[in-house]
């Protein structure tokens, strides 16, 4: 049965090629009789007479919807952070070099900012990992809520985050290396405990820190290694 989640372009895209005396592949959202939804591939052909005209049509059906799930589960896995749903350090490097080609030709500022939690272990070790876990997923709905579309936030691995935001200059990532300090004091709570944590930010700007991805990753970490050692919660640039 139809679910209608299916375009009418699919439909139609099928019976031109048809009766036109072509083969069509494609995919269906389609439902059972009992309403469950499932994706269906399908494998349909005209039927010739012998004089050449179309008689029938034929099609070979099947159900693919565990297929589709596990190759979406093994895109979403080769593409994004598979805790906090974040695009992961594959992604990033897509998007920045795509943002570095594009502030090269627009000849327009992008920053780099490299954030790492302060007192995060502290977290893991007293709660446990569930609590810092939980702690992770929150600050990434957090960080998410006040980037804008044409930003990205990517989780590297434990309590690292890289921030690429477009069209910024210095001033623009001051303010948001602000506010993600802000809302990274506000304490997160776990089974009715409070996690208090803060952030060491560092920022590398494009082209004065660097004209490709490692020199902007390397120097943005390590101006938040002078952001740990100036005391943390609080932002530096890269100084050369």
């Amino acid at each position: 049965l139809q679910s209608g989640k299916t375009g009418v372009q699919a439909y139609d895209d099928m019976w031109s090629n048809l009766q036109l005396g072509k083969i069509w592949h494609g995919e269906f959202v389609n439902k059972t009789k009992s309403g469950e939804e499932y994706i269906e591939g399908v494998k349909a052909s005209p039927v010739f007479r012998i004089d050449g005209t179309i008689s029938h049509y034929m099609a070979i059906k099947e159900d693919i919807t565990d297929k589709k799930r596990s190759e979406e589960r093994i895109h979403f896995l080769a593409n994004f952070d598979s805790l906090t749903g974040l695009p992961n350090r594959f992604q990033l490097e897509e998007r920045l070099n795509y943002a570095i080609s594009m502030s090269k030709r627009n000849n327009e500022k992008l920053s780099v900012l490299f954030l790492d939690l302060d007192r995060f272990k502290e977290v893991n070790d007293t709660l446990g990992h569930d609590a810092g876990d939980a702690l992770l997923i929150e600050l990434s709905n957090r960080f998410t809520s006040i980037l804008r579309e044409v930003d990205t936030v990517s989780r590297l691995g434990g309590d690292e985050f890289i921030f690429l935001l477009p069209h910024t200059d210095a001033q623009g990532a001051s303010h948001i290396a602000e506010k993600l300090l802000k809302i990274i004091e506000t304490p997160c709570e776990f089974n009715g405990n409070k996690m208090f944590v803060t952030g060491s930010i560092g920022i590398a700007i494009y082209p004065d820190d660097g004209l490709d991805q490692q020199t902007l990753f390397k120097n943005a970490d390590s101006a938040m290694y002078r952001a740990k050692e100036s005391g943390k919660n609080r932002y530096c640039f890269f100084n050369k």
